[in-house]
């Protein structure tokens, strides 16, 4: 019996027979057809590429499921590099440049100093770096994309550079996603390179902001310092700590911002570092109202419960009293259509309810 993937195949004799009996009229018919398969074909295999992992896509909330995820990305550049069939056929792009401690990692530490492992590290550093010049660049040329590229999401690892200086993407650096700070937390000649990315961007739209746990560091007023000169509508800070009143410097800066989503590096059962503050949720929604007059859509996720700051009683543990708050706390958004948050923010009795972590209003 044959095999289901024998069934998908049409046998080759049974087409040649075809052929045989067929007239040049229907070898015409079955010619055109197929390219209009292949052009077909074209267009859903181009439309959405994914290059390299899947680790961040960014916040556009665009369906990538039909996407073409192509890992290895020296593979792609050299297949593609010298064909021009492809380009206008693209869409939306997703390229996600690797931190160079992940893709290549340090060698571990010896008192033996091997001076070649960590120059053949460098080399390859180098040549990975020079690999996503070169892809980027395959996007450059408006000539071969005439106004079709869509969409460019990227990455930007802590302290590594904007590569597409040179060549941009036909329609910009339009999403966006980078490190706040790394291990050593939030350093200020960072802060000033991630203005200068941004600020120099005029397409970028989406933007995400990770690994930021050291919410509360000062001096973030003299670098973001200018606000409503960026072009974004959306942001995102994805596992950063708690709300705090020097992150309304940041949230000032977009001049239209649509959309704000946090997500907390807190889970239920951490525990916060002997130097940081309890989670404020007064302190957060007074710095929300820096963005009441444009946002339409909100996801306020502070960390759980049990973290929060009560001025009155301390760290507040259930089902001791909390810091009051109010049904009120987003009544002056005059745009807010969607929002999603801990019931318990919004409520003054949650000692009597029931805790769900599903819980959304």
């Amino acid at each position: 019996m044959r095999s289901s993937a024998e069934w998908n195949t049409f046998p080759l004799e049974v087409w040649l027979c075809i052929l045989d009996h067929s007239s040049v009229g229907v070898h015409k018919a079955m010619s055109q057809l197929s390219r209009a398969f292949n052009e077909v074909t074209k267009k859903r295999l181009y439309h959405t590429l994914i290059l390299g992992d899947k680790t961040s896509l960014g916040i556009a909330k665009d369906a990538t499921d039909d996407a073409t995820w192509c890992r290895d990305l020296d593979v792609f550049y050299k297949s593609h590099k010298d064909r021009n069939d492809w380009q206008s056929l693209v869409r939306r792009v997703y390229l996600q440049n690797g931190d160079h401690r992940d893709v290549f990692p340090e060698p571990r530490p010896s008192f033996l100093y091997n001076s070649s492992s960590e120059v053949a590290r460098n080399r390859l550093i180098d040549e990975y770096e020079e690999l996503i010049v070169d892809i980027a660049s395959l996007f450059s040329d408006a000539a071969s994309m005439p106004g079709t590229l869509e969409f460019f999401h990227t990455t930007i690892p802590h302290f590594q550079n904007e590569y597409w200086e040179e060549n941009p993407p036909v329609c910009g650096i339009t999403s966006l996603s980078l490190p706040m700070e790394d291990d050593q937390g939030v350093e200020l000649e960072w802060l000033s390179r991630i203005k200068g990315i941004v600020d120099n961007a005029s397409a970028l739209r989406f933007l995400e902001v990770r690994d930021w746990m050291w919410t509360n560091s000062p001096g973030l007023e003299d670098f973001f310092d200018n606000p409503g000169t960026w072009n974004l509508t959306h942001m995102k800070f994805t596992g950063c700590g708690a709300l705090t009143e020097e992150m309304e410097y940041l949230l000032q800066m977009p001049k239209d911002l649509q959309s704000l989503t946090t997500t907390s590096c807190f889970t239920p059962g951490s525990e916060l570092h002997s130097m940081a503050d309890a989670i404020s949720i007064q302190e957060a929604v007074d710095v929300l109202e820096c963005v009441q007059d444009t946002l339409l859509e909100l996801e306020l996720d502070p960390g759980p419960s049990e973290l929060w700051v009560s001025p009155e009683h301390g760290v507040r543990q259930f089902p001791k009293p909390m810091e009051p708050y109010q049904s009120h706390a987003v009544r002056s958004f005059s745009k807010l259509r969607r929002l999603k948050a801990p019931l318990e923010v919004f409520s003054q009795s949650t000692g009597k309810m029931t805790r769900r972590d599903d819980h959304t209003f």
